[in-house]
């Protein structure tokens, strides 16, 4: 971190290295609304959650403007009671971020703001994305935008510790960065494994990142910071306490296109991860177990729920490359910030989109075989067009997959719980991928823009709503839609991407042209 131009009234503004590029969203012009010193007020502020300050960042555009206003202007809004107010006008506090700061970055602590282009792409996205991350180390952005998250069980199996370790490995060695939370068991087996096959790593932490825990990781966090990255958006210092772990896990999964949880039993801090990536639009993917061991009765009951069942890499990756196809990641080889891709591979459709022959690299072989797209709906594939309602079982009848069934391209879908349509059209039947550059979905290689028809059952009811009512605030879609503020907010960034609607001022979004 570097200091910048001088603060308002001669006090010093300190900035983040790539920070001074936006507002509260990320985006916009530099100057003093994106000085590292207003982020870091705003996103430490004792008694502040990471909602309610970007909540509050939102309504005044970005934290400076936050830091501009009086009581009656704060106390205005809704969210603030008169005790949050007292806090953000309290002077002892704003008196002393700049040594707060220092302190921390004289620790070999980055401090990463929303607005900052190394704060994770992925996790602005969603709902309630801190408004600062602490983090040490530092990997590419290109490592950081293609992760999947592993967790599981703080006490597994020899079964469940191997499964980890050999889905971290073939992922790290494909390129793909392991995101975990460092907890024993199988967290850190798969970010130990994926440091062993030279890939990376990143671990999230419900306590400061200058914290080892569990105190037997601290080994394990020395190679992740070295390797990888670690973040926290808790205060360095801050103690592991309890409450502290769920709200890190969304974290986890918000930073990743998938979450696959290897062993967990019914009431698993795993399945809280599992349920913010359901919210947030991620896959959910889950290692089938024996029946009669309690550590399995987490992942069988996701799996019976929709979550994508597990027995290899290549699994996850057939499910995960339209996501990252339609987030502009082929993953072609970009340099030093990416992995070696090697050869071409052999482009065989049973095996997935990324091709394992060769040393390892893609296939974009037109002729690679699709495939009938077996699988179906994972749910209920059936004929119907959300393949949700069907009566033709798991394995659907004619491309009834909520994902990619009837020609769909990538969507989010509450447990991401779809993968293939049967039949022609889908993701992968038909002859969808491996017809040239990875990034086209369905057989015409469909552009951004789709029919109501194609897409998933939530992102179908919002994008209808808008198109028969005109604009609409986010509070108006959630009342109207019935969804949580999650699944609500995360379907919205899904019919953003794929250029369905786009955003408006005061979080209103309307039909694109």
């Amino acid at each position: 971190m570097r200091e910048y131009a001088e603060g308002r009234g001669g006090e010093p503004g300190n900035g983040s290295e790539a920070g001074r590029t936006g507002g509260a969203g990320g985006s916009g012009g530099g100057g003093l609304e994106c000085e590292l010193k207003y982020w870091f007020w705003l996103g430490a502020m004792t008694g502040l959650s990471a909602r309610r300050a970007k909540m509050l960042a939102d309504a005044f555009g970005n934290p400076y403007e936050v830091w501009l206003q009086g009581a009656d202007a704060l106390g205005r809004l809704e969210f603030m009671n008169r005790q949050s107010v007292a806090q953000a006008l309290n002077a002892g506090a704003r008196g002393g971020i700049g040594q707060a700061m220092a302190a921390v970055q004289a620790r070999g602590i980055d401090i990463v703001p929303l607005c900052d282009s190394q704060y994770p792409e992925y996790i602005k996205a969603i709902p309630d994305p801190p408004l600062i991350l602490f983090r040490r180390g530092r990997i590419g952005a290109r490592r950081r935008n293609r992760a999947v998250a592993i967790v599981g069980s703080r006490h597994p199996t020899a079964y469940g510790v191997r499964v980890a370790k050999t889905l971290a490995g073939d992922l790290a060695v494909r390129g793909y960065t392991i995101v975990s939370g460092m907890a024993m068991g199988i967290d850190a087996a798969a970010h130990a494994e994926a440091l062993a096959a030279g890939g990376s790593t990143v671990a999230f932490l419900g306590c400061g990142v200058d914290r080892a825990y569990p105190a037997s990781n601290r080994r394990l966090m020395g190679e992740i910071a070295r390797h990888g990255e670690i973040y926290s958006e808790f205060m360095p210092g801050a103690l592991p306490l309890q409450q502290n772990f769920p709200q890190r896990n969304r974290l986890i999964s918000g930073m990743c296109a998938g979450v696959v949880v290897v062993e967990a039993g019914e009431r698993s801090g795993a399945l809280i991860t599992a349920g913010f990536a359901g919210e947030q639009g991620r896959d959910v993917f889950a290692v089938p177990g024996n029946i009669n061991s309690p550590l399995s009765r987490g992942t069988n009951a996701l799996i019976r729920d929709g979550a994508i069942p597990v027995t290899s890499a290549d699994d996850i990756l057939e499910a995960l490359n339209p996501f990252f196809a339609q987030c502009g990641d082929d993953g072609a080889d970009d340099g030093a910030d990416d992995w070696d891709g090697g050869g071409a591979g052999d482009g065989d459709g049973g095996g997935g989109m990324d091709g394992t022959g060769g040393a390892g690299g893609r296939s974009n072989d037109a002729d690679g075989d699709a495939g009938a797209g077996a699988k179906g709906a994972i749910r209920r594939g059936g004929d119907s067009a959300d393949g949700m309602n069907g009566d033709a079982g798991r394995r659907g009848a004619s491309g009834g997959a909520v994902r990619n069934g009837a020609g769909n391209s990538w969507g989010s879908g509450a447990m991401g719980a779809n993968r293939r349509g049967a039949g022609g059209g889908g993701e992968r039947g038909g002859g969808g991928y491996g017809s040239g550059a990875v990034g086209r979905a369905g057989a015409a290689g469909r552009k951004a823009r789709i029919a109501l028809a194609e897409l998933d059952g939530p992102s179908r009811a919002i994008a209808r709503m808008l198109m028969e009512r005109g604009p609409m605030d986010m509070d108006s879609i959630i009342s109207a839609s019935g969804f949580s503020a999650g699944a609500a907010g995360s379907t919205l960034v899904l019919l953003e991407l794929r250029g369905v609607v786009r955003s408006l001022p005061g979080d209103a979004y309307e039909i694109a042209d």
